[in-house]
């Protein structure tokens, strides 16, 4: 597997995992501004991060399966790492709600929740980018196929 490859693979999860493994339920549970009535708005966030932190383990565990064996002291602190950015990064949209509570402008606050979403996938993004570097420093994995 190439470092290209990899990062596609990642990002494939991040979909899979951001959309029809989260729900309805889970994308309005998770918010702690506006919880749902009963449930814990933190266990529900957790469990979305830990699906996250999975995702990333199997791709890095694909990855050392694939001829990198060098990987599998990875996806267990990868896996972690995903899920602690995950709940962090979403944490942070969720609380970009409190500041729009304010507004009276309707225009201004879709544009604000659209900038917010927009950030919050390029950080999510971006950790892909990262875990994807990690292991092309760690597995010296080709960046693409020769």
């Amino acid at each position: 597997m190439t470092a290209l490859e990899l990062l596609a693979l990642l990002i494939f999860c991040h979909f899979v995992a951001d959309y029809p493994m989260q729900g309805h339920f889970v994308a309005m549970g998770k918010n702690r501004m506006h919880p749902l009535p009963g449930t814990p708005w933190y266990q529900i966030l957790l469990a979305h991060a830990v699906m996250h932190g999975g995702m990333v383990a199997g791709g890095v565990a694909l990855a050392a399966f694939s001829g990198h064996p060098e990987l599998f002291p990875l996806v267990l602190p990868m896996a972690v790492s995903e899920a602690v950015c995950h709940w962090l990064i979403d944490s942070w949209k969720c609380r970009r709600e409190v500041l729009l509570r304010d507004v009276e402008d309707a225009r201004e606050v879709e544009r604000a929740r659209i900038l917010a979403y927009n950030i919050d996938q390029a950080l999510h993004f971006s950790c892909k980018v990262l875990w994807t570097g990690v292991c092309f420093a760690v597995a010296a994995m080709p960046l693409v196929l020769r």
